[in-house]
């Protein structure tokens, strides 16, 4: 996630972040150009630390339960 940015969450199907990131870019870019060499570093390492976080609300979202690693074996 750290690495790649855009291009995981795009491969992870993780859109609303995706899109999200993208138009703050982008707007960074159109108006003032010499932040996005601030503001690009810092939503790559904010990705990176929430990518667990958006990885659980994807899906539940998609209908999946979570199940406690502590109890998993109790499931099956």
């Amino acid at each position: 996630m750290l690495l790649f940015g855009l291009f995981y969450m795009a491969a992870r199907n993780l859109w609303r972040p995706f899109a999200f990131t993208l138009v703050v870019l982008i707007g960074t870019l159109l108006v003032a150009w010499p932040l996005l060499f601030i503001v690009a570093p810092a939503f790559w390492i904010l990705a990176a630390v929430q990518a667990q976080r958006m990885f659980r609300e994807h899906y539940m979202r998609l209908g999946w339960d979570e199940i406690d690693p502590w109890h998993q074996d109790d499931e099956a």
